[in-house]
């Protein structure tokens, strides 16, 4: 893992998870064009790389449920973290495109999104159940 002052890149995607860290300060993720996922545990003053296993670094969404984060990636699917980020795994059983425009977690269900404006396409998927 790499820590970072400042990330100077464009964050496509963030995740806020509430108190994560104790004393009420919440771990912060964010997806990144071409930079894969970082997160911080200080509100923003220095990040930290976790990419190990993504087979793609633009990460067009994030998704946190409970200890579990997921990213989303417009050419390599989504994949999901079981600590904290520090090793990625393709989850894309059943999609039908590795496009993902974002992702939804609502109680113990993961939602895929893809939405396409010219092709007016909408498709919504229940991807993970806990």
């Amino acid at each position: 893992m790499k820590t970072t002052a400042s990330v100077a890149a464009v964050s496509l995607a963030l995740a806020l998870v509430p108190g994560a860290t104790g004393a009420g300060t919440a771990k912060i993720y964010a997806g990144m064009f071409l930079g894969g996922v970082y997160y911080s545990t200080n509100s923003g003053s220095s990040w930290t790389s976790v990419r190990s296993g993504l087979t793609d670094t633009t990460i067009t969404s994030l998704a946190v449920s409970g200890t579990t984060v997921f990213a989303g990636t417009p050419t390599a699917g989504v994949f999901r973290s079981t600590n904290s980020g520090g090793l990625w795994t393709a989850v894309n059983s059943g999609l039908t495109t590795l496009d993902v425009t974002a992702l939804a977690a609502v109680k113990s269900y993961l939602y895929f999104y893809r939405l396409t404006a010219g092709e007016q396409v909408a498709t919504r998927k229940l991807l993970y159940l806990k």
